[in-house]
């Protein structure tokens, strides 16, 4: 006896020929069992560089393809704070400490077959820790430019990349002392003095904002404004937008019951004005 490979049958000879065992089956209609496992097309090892206590984000995704034309993903193993959702998507916030951290996800088929790889996530110390140079880029995207010593110890200062307002009044009316203890160096003392909030448009645009991950923005004083220009080639090089050289800021300091302090770039100019007029504005905060 026999096996046939051109009709897939056993045969024995009767003396004259040979003879099928069974009926000849001309083709088989049975799907052969995938035992093929997913391929990875992104590469293992680093696939993004982040800041400490910061998020991962700009859908960060991992994928591979698979003859079913489906692949689910879910995570092996790796660091806590690491994870993956079914589509590929890799999420996360980086803890406090610098260093690599990782994350095996696992791509499946329907029939469960399955291949892991290993992906790093570089986590970096913040540029502006320590001592940083006016213009430093954060890690939140703020732009440091000085430190100060308020009377507590030296802050950092940090200010936003861009303009908040080109058109704001100091005021909307004027007559009144609104700062009872008006300073030329402290903004923020400045700002915490003035209210409603909603009758000073220029603290107002800073005591609203939310930028670079940051809601404690306050209008600068006098002295701050003069910092700021003292380091704008560095701060306007990390900028998005640069400072007007054609408008003035205003200053949260205030001079008399209808004028306060404003700073015109273009010429180093610091002088006063009245509150109700309209200027740029560009908000800071410290640390």
């Amino acid at each position: 006896m026999v096996y046939n490979d051109d009709f897939n049958v056993m045969q024995f000879c009767n003396g004259e020929r040979w003879v099928a065992t069974t009926s000849i089956v001309e083709s088989s209609t049975t799907t052969p069992p995938d035992i093929m496992a997913p391929v990875w097309t992104t590469a293992a090892g680093t696939i993004s560089t982040i800041y400490i206590n910061t998020s991962i984000t700009g859908g960060l995704i991992v994928t591979a393809t698979d003859d079913s034309g489906t692949v689910t993903y879910s995570k092996a193993s790796g660091d806590a704070w690491i994870s993956v959702d079914s589509s590929g998507q890799i999420s996360g916030t980086a803890p406090g400490s610098a260093g690599t951290y990782s994350i095996t996800v696992r791509a499946a088929d329907p029939t469960g077959n399955y291949t892991d790889r290993t992906f790093n996530i570089v986590v970096q110390t913040d540029p502006c820790a320590g001592t940083p140079s006016a213009g430093q880029i954060c890690a939140d995207g703020s732009i440091y430019f000085a430190s100060y010593n308020y009377g507590a110890g030296a802050e950092k200062i940090y200010v936003t990349n861009t303009n908040q307002s080109t058109s704001s009044q100091w005021k909307t009316s004027t007559g009144t002392n609104d700062i009872a203890t008006d300073s030329t160096t402290d903004g923020k003392l400045n700002h915490a003095q003035v209210s409603p909030i909603a009758s000073f448009p220029a603290f107002n645009v800073c005591d609203a904002l939310n930028r670079h991950s940051k809601t404690d923005w306050y209008l600068p004083s006098q002295n701050e404004l003069a910092l700021l220009y003292n380091n704008r080639v560095a701060i306007n090089a990390s900028s998005i937008q640069a400072f007007s050289t054609t408008g003035s800021y205003w200053a949260s300091t205030e001079t008399t019951t209808t004028q306060a302090r404003y700073y015109y770039f273009q010429m180093n100019i610091q002088n006063q004005q009245t509150k109700t007029n309209s200027y740029n504005i560009r908000c800071i905060r410290r640390d």
